[in-house]
């Protein structure tokens, strides 16, 4: 998907996507500071109505999470700090000894 600012301000989605986008953000940045004040939202609006129409990743991206935060719950509390060093020594005279 790619913007263009056409001459009567107005906003113009084009939902081609194999197109290379004809404008730059820093030139639609440029641009949008040229517009009218009254006008500055509308680009936004438009921008927001075309991410609302495409499914989100982030919300698989969560439940992916919070599936993993599951696998590590355990019905025993946290170990205490001398027993994680006790468990790094443990380790380290395995791996070097």
């Amino acid at each position: 998907m790619f913007l263009s600012i056409v001459p009567n301000w107005n906003l113009r989605l084009n939902l081609n996507r194999s197109k290379i986008t004809s404008m730059s953000l820093q030139k639609l940045k440029e641009q949008a500071f040229q517009l009218p004040e009254s006008d500055r939202l509308e680009p936004v609006r438009a921008i927001i109505e075309s991410l609302q129409n495409q499914p989100s990743q982030k919300s698989e991206r969560t439940s992916i999470i919070k599936q993993m935060k599951g696998l590590l719950k355990t019905n025993q509390p946290a170990p205490t700090d001398e027993q994680i060093k006790a468990m790094l020594e443990e380790h380290r005279v395995e791996k070097y000894l």
